[in-house]
């Protein structure tokens, strides 16, 4: 029963595809011991092929240079109805980012069954701008609803386009806040939209910490601290520590460790001594607008090559 059910799905692969007289046979082995060879014989037959390719808008909203471009069929191809779909999707994408996010893509195919052929003909109907009526937070817990609203980059009033849609989604994610961000768009007769977004929270602190030894650097740890909404409105902290050269006067040239001392000299407590690199990064994104961020840091470091040189260094920036 399997089998048959094969022969379909083969059948229906090639038909989308603009071969609608594919024929499948069916070969089976006998093998022994239970067992069975099946070949399955393909003749894919001649395609049907477009023969006309017209798009019909009730207004003009698409140029006509836009329309060619989001076109992937093109006459005298096989009739593929997956690029049919993918043709559906692209106008009405770009409709909805024109702010006509009700319009209606139809198609409508006339086949010539003895010419293998096939008329396409996709009507857009934009119907009326929407706009942003409305727009509905759920899910949200310690981060606050204002500034879950200033992470969106659609407010109100404004039209409703796809692009900001995606760009709000995008943006919900890239602040590390919360682990999903959905924006969705309920069946509403009214060109004025009502939109929920739904989100799920992360935590909003992360500590990492690594502890690690070289031949050169002898022991060294690193520690990261991360605040995703330090004092609220999605402000990033970021705290930075490496310590290294650790237990180097005790280690020095022995088991792996490399022997330091004719480089030295009388300087080891200088050259032994810890190296560090510190970091305090505070970030405030939508500044003045969604494109700008302002950021603060401030940094020290001591670092060293023994017998040559010792650096020590801070800034703010």
């Amino acid at each position: 029963s399997e089998m048959k059910r094969d022969v379909v799905r083969i059948k229906v692969f090639y038909w989308k595809r603009g071969f609608r007289e594919t024929q499948v046979d069916t070969v089976v082995t006998d093998r022994g011991k239970d067992k069975v060879a099946v070949d399955f014989n393909i003749v894919e037959g001649p395609p049907t092929l477009v023969s006309a390719l017209d798009v019909v808008q009730t207004q003009p909203v698409l140029t006509e240079q836009e329309i060619p471009r989001r076109v992937v069929l093109t006459v005298g191809t096989p009739l593929n109805l997956l690029r049919v779909d993918t043709t559906v999707v692209l106008l009405q994408q770009s409709l909805w980012d024109k702010g006509y996010a009700d319009a209606v893509v139809d198609t409508t195919i006339t086949l010539d069954a003895a010419g293998r052929s096939g008329a396409i003909q996709i009507s857009l109907d934009p119907k009326l701008k929407t706009t942003i009526g409305e727009i509905l937070i759920e899910g949200e817990d310690k981060v606050s609803e204002r500034t879950l609203r200033k992470s969106l980059t659609m407010t109100p009033g404004e039209v409703f386009r796809r692009a900001e849609l995606l760009r709000s989604q995008r943006a919900l994610y890239e602040s590390n806040l919360f682990r999903r961000a959905a924006i969705e768009v309920p069946i509403q007769s009214d060109s004025s939209k009502i939109i929920v977004v739904t989100v799920q929270e992360a935590p909003l602190r992360e500590a990492r910490m690594s502890v690690g030894f070289n031949t050169v650097d002898f022991f060294q740890t690193e520690a990261r601290f991360t605040h995703y909404n330090f004092l609220g409105g999605a402000k990033r902290l970021e705290l930075q520590g490496v310590v290294g050269n650790l237990l180097a006067g005790s280690l020095n040239g022995r088991f792996i460790f490399r022997d330091l001392t004719d480089n030295v000299g009388s300087d080891r407590a200088r050259y032994f001594a810890p190296t560090y690199n510190l970091s305090a990064n505070l970030r405030k994104p939508w500044f003045l607008s969604h494109a700008n961020e302002l950021a603060l840091g401030i940094f020290a470091h001591r670092r060293s090559a023994p017998g040559i040189y010792v650096d020590r260094g801070y800034g703010l920036r």
